[in-house]
């Protein structure tokens, strides 16, 4: 991809991310700089690497061209990162929610057993055979009885 469409698929990133977050910040995309080092970037031609550093070996080739598209790299990604500054100031991730477990109330033994080792929890108890925390008409007509026969003994 030439580095022109880059640049103009990243501009239109970034705007349409503040759109979305409803930023009011000025970003003008990515500076002249920015795009010359990119451009730099995707023209490297090493065609012409046929000897290593000081005339080394062909590993100090290697290394060569590494530490030179390292340093070109990093030099685009300082540059990134200062034409992004002013986008620093935009809150991403909104107000901060409660936890599920902390707001919904769910119908299980876990919240109403005092249980320090959560041996019950582990057990997956529940309240009724249906799930949804209902008295189990045949469990609770066997829990009647035997409180009735409880109370006549």
């Amino acid at each position: 991809m030439p580095s022109a469409e880059m640049v103009i698929e990243l501009n239109a990133m970034m705007s349409a991310a503040m759109e979305n977050l409803g930023a009011d910040v000025a970003f003008m995309g990515l500076s002249a700089p920015t795009r010359a080092q990119l451009e730099r970037v995707t023209r490297i031609d090493w065609s012409q690497a046929r000897f290593g550093v000081d005339g080394g070996t062909e590993q100090d080739k290697y290394l060569a061209i590494y530490y030179y598209v390292r340093s070109q790299r990093e030099e685009l990604e300082r540059q990134i990162r200062a034409d992004l500054l002013p986008l620093s100031t935009v809150e991403v991730l909104g107000p901060e929610r409660g936890s599920p477990g902390t707001t919904v109330k769910i119908n299980s033994t876990c919240g109403t057993v005092f249980d320090d080792d959560n041996f019950l929890c582990a057990l997956d108890l529940q309240l009724a055979d249906t799930g949804g925390g209902g008295i189990d008409p045949e469990l609770g007509n066997t829990l009647m009885q035997a409180m009735a026969q409880r109370a006549r003994g």
